[in-house]
């Protein structure tokens, strides 16, 4: 995957708006609990005739970790892990059907994500930090409600962000709580 900028993903993020969301699939391994979802590999999302994945990568060069990544891809590899459909699932069977109103990637702090773990004494000291920021969240914004996309791990109910799977969560409260919002 090669390096693109930041309005290069601000701009994918624009492109889905008023796209009408037809049918919802996750990638790799997942959990489903109530408000939140822990994906593996990708959030596929089939819009009217684009098909999008969303997924972890270093397509800005952030070196000591994974924002997250918004591409169209026509094919589901299944070298990738198993691929279910989701869009019945309570978060986001309310949204299958509209169009998205919103997308908007929200930036962190690499710093303030990495604080308090080894990981920011090495990015300092053996190579220095590249960016201050990451993409870390895309926010689909729908009629009914929003949903939030962002690069974490989720590990016993905690969220790990700059990891290289996906969590998805269905309200800004809830976001709050994993510490991604």
């Amino acid at each position: 995957m090669g390096k693109i900028s930041e309005v290069e993903l601000e701009e994918r993020a624009r492109r889905l708006e008023g796209k009408t969301l037809r049918a919802v699939k996750y990638q790799g391994a997942w959990t489903l609990g109530e408000a939140v979802h822990s994906i593996t590999h990708a959030v596929h999302l089939e819009l009217d005739v684009d098909h999008i994945e969303i997924t972890s990568a270093d397509e800005l060069g952030i070196v000591h970790g994974l924002g997250v990544s918004i591409r169209e891809r026509k094919v589901l590899d299944p070298a990738y892990g198993a691929i279910a459909s989701v869009g019945g699932e309570p978060g986001w069977k309310q949204h299958v059907g509209s169009a998205i109103v919103r997308a908007v990637v929200h930036w962190d702090d690499i710093f303030e994500q990495l604080r308090g773990s080894l990981s920011i004494g090495i990015s300092i000291h053996a190579d220095y930090l590249r960016r201050r920021d990451f993409p870390m969240t895309l926010e689909l914004a729908y009629p009914s409600g929003s949903v939030f996309v962002s690069a974490a791990q989720l590990v016993q109910g905690v969220a790990r962000p700059l990891a290289p799977e996906l969590v998805v969560f269905f309200s800004e409260k809830t976001g709050q709580s994993l510490g991604l919002r």
